[in-house]
C-alpha cells in the first residue's frame, strides 16, 4: 500500500490524500519510512491542520513557517496583556496603588503621549503578564480595540474585556461599562475571524454570517446579498469584502443603553453597494482621472482597515488606498478617493489567490491599525506606511523587519513585529509600558529600533494585537 501511495503524482498524494488525514494519522505515516517522513514535514501541510482543527483566521497573519510546532501545542495557548492599565483594561486585577485619574478629552491625553514620553504608573503593567483566567481556553487569535481586547477561540466563542466605550459614561452606553475580567460575547454563531476599531468589533462567522457590536451583550447582524470572505474594522466603522471582491461600508453598530434591548438585523443589498475595481475605473473614466486599466481577472482579495481609509490588495499585486470615511461619496465618486500606492505593489507579474487552500497562492499581504499600515512581500520584506501618504511617499523600512516578519500590529505611538521564529519585537513611545521592556517608573525615550521583549524569549508568540495604549500576545513553550 506504501509504495502504491508513493507512486501516485505528488499533487495528488498531497491533495487529496494527505491534506484530508487528521494529525494522529499524520505522525503515524511519517514513520512507516524516510519518504512520508519528509512529506509530512511540509509546513503547509501544518498550516492546512492548524486551520482545520483550531479556527486560526486567514488574515491574522502572513506566517510561512513554525506551523507544525504551533500544531503540536496550540491548544496550551498563554494570553499576555501589558500597558495601560489605569481603567483595568488589561484583565488583571488592578494594584492597590493604582493612579485614579482619568482624562476625558483624547486630544489632550494624546497631546501628553506624543510630547512627553510615557511615566509608566503603579497601575500599569510595563512586561507582559499572562492572562490566567484564559488558560485553557484555546485562544487562537487576540486583537485589541481603543480601550480592551478581543479574543477567539478554537471552538469559534469570543471574549471581551476592558471598555468598548472608554471616552463615554455607563448611563449613555452598555460599552461604557468595564468588563473586568474576559467574559463570552452573546453571538449566536460560532466566529472564525474578528476585527476590532476603536470602540466597535465585526466578526465572520463560520457559516458566513456577519455580526457587529459595542458590547458584550447587544449583538446585531447584517446581512448581506452576496458571500463575504472578509470582515475589517475601520477605526469608526467597517468593511466587508464579497468573493466577488467588492467592498461594503458598514457604520458603527447602534449604541445600546442596556441589555434588554434588540438590534433589528441590518439588510445590505450588495448589488447597489460597495467599490470595486471595476467600478472605481468606470467612475475615472467618466469623469477624465487618470487611472491605469484594470486587467482582465484582477479583484480585489485582501484589505485592512485604517482610520478613515481602507487598504485593498489586488489579486494581481496592487495596493490601493480606498477613502471609506463617509458613505455617499465613496458610492458616488469613489475615483477620487482612491490612491494607488504604487511603491508598495508589486513590479513583476504576481498572483494573490485568497480562494487557494490556506492562502498558499497569497504573495503580498496587508495588515493595518488605526492610521499605519504594512505591506508583506513573500520574499519576506515589510514597507510600512501611513494613511496620509500619498502616490509618490516612499515606504518606511526598518532594517529589523526585512527578514521572516509575518505580523505588524500598532497602537496609537508604539508598534510591534512577529517573527515567523516567534520573536516579538516592539518600538515606538513607551506608552505607559505597551511596549514591554520592564521599564517602570522613569521617563523612557521611544525606541526607534524594534527590539525582543526579553521577558518572551522562552515563549514562541503566534499571534499579537496591539491598540491605544496597551499590547497583547498569544504564545507557546519553546521546549
Amino acid at each position: 500500500i506504501i509504495m502504491k501511495l508513493l507512486d501516485l503524482p505528488l499533487d495528488i498524494l498531497i491533495d487529496n490524500i494527505l491534506y484530508n488525514l487528521d494529525a494522529q494519522s499524520l505522525v503515524h505515516l511519517a514513520c512507516t519510512n524516510k519518504a512520508f517522513s519528509q512529506l509530512i514535514n511540509d509546513e503547509l501541510l501544518w498550516k492546512h491542520r492548524v486551520f482545520s482543527d483550531y479556527n486560526l483566521p486567514h488574515d491574522a497573519s502572513f506566517r510561512h513557517s513554525g506551523w507544525k510546532q504551533l500544531y503540536l501545542k496550540l491548544k496550551d495557548s498563554v494570553v499576555y496583556t501589558w500597558g495601560e492599565n489605569m481603567d483595568g483594561r488589561l484583565g488583571h486585577p488592578p494594584q492597590v496603588n493604582a493612579i485614579n485619574l482619568r482624562f476625558r478629552n483624547r486630544d489632550v491625553y494624546d497631546l501628553i503621549g506624543q510630547h512627553h514620553g510615557r511615566y509608566a504608573r503603579q497601575s500599569d503593567i510595563t512586561a507582559p503578564k499572562e492572562l490566567v483566567s484564559l488558560r485553557g481556553k484555546g485562544i487562537v487569535d487576540i486583537v485589541s480595540s481603543g480601550w480592551g481586547f478581543h479574543a477567539l477561540d478554537r471552538h469559534g466563542h469570543v471574549w471581551l474585556w476592558g471598555r468598548m466605550h472608554g471616552d463615554m459614561v455607563s448611563r449613555l452606553s452598555l460599552g461604557a461599562l468595564l468588563v473586568s475580567q474576559p467574559t463570552l460575547v452573546q453571538v449566536p454563531s460560532q466566529i472564525q475571524a474578528i476585527s476590532c476599531g476603536r470602540s466597535h468589533a465585526i466578526a465572520l462567522g463560520q457559516d458566513g454570517s456577519v455580526w457587529h457590536w459595542d458590547n458584550y451583550q447587544v449583538v446585531q447582524r447584517i446581512r448581506v446579498s452576496k458571500p463575504i470572505v472578509q470582515v475589517t474594522a475601520n477605526w469608526g466603522y467597517s468593511s466587508l469584502l464579497t468573493s466577488e471582491g467588492k467592498l461594503i461600508r458598514i457604520e458603527h453598530p447602534d449604541i445600546v443603553t442596556n441589555a434588554e434591548e434588540t438590534l433589528p438585523d441590518l439588510e445590505i443589498n450588495a448589488e447597489a453597494s460597495g467599490v470595486t475595481l471595476q467600478s472605481i475605473e468606470a467612475d475615472a473614466k467618466k469623469n477624465s482621472l487618470p487611472f491605469k486599466s484594470i486587467e482582465k481577472g484582477d479583484k480585489i482579495v485582501q484589505m485592512a482597515g485604517l482610520e478613515k481609509c481602507t487598504l485593498v490588495l489586488t489579486r494581481y499585486g496592487r495596493v490601493f488606498k480606498i477613502w471609506t470615511e463617509l458613505a455617499d461619496p465613496l458610492t458616488l465618486t469613489p475615483a477620487t478617493l482612491t490612491t494607488e500606492l504604487t511603491k508598495y505593489g508589486a513590479t513583476k507579474p504576481e498572483l494573490n489567490e485568497r480562494e487557494g487552500r490556506n492562502n498558499r497562492k497569497m504573495h503580498r499581504f496587508v495588515s493595518a491599525q488605526f492610521r499605519n499600515f504594512a505591506v508583506y512581500t513573500a520574499d519576506g520584506k515589510v514597507l510600512l506606511g501611513h494613511q496620509d501618504h500619498t502616490a509618490e511617499t516612499e515606504p518606511e523600512v526598518l532594517d529589523q523587519l526585512q527578514h521572516g516578519i509575518c505580523k505588524v500590529s500598532f497602537g496609537d505611538y508604539h508598534s510591534g513585529a512577529l517573527t515567523n521564529q516567534g520573536d516579538l519585537l516592539t518600538w515606538g513611545a513607551n506608552s505607559n509600558g505597551a511596549i514591554g521592556h520592564g521599564e517602570s517608573n522613569v521617563f523612557v525615550e521611544p525606541k526607534t529600533i524594534p527590539e525582543a521583549i526579553p521577558s518572551l524569549r522562552n515563549m514562541f508568540v503566534f499571534a499579537i494585537g496591539f491598540g491605544g495604549w496597551q499590547s497583547s500576545a498569544l504564545a507557546i513553550p519553546r521546549d
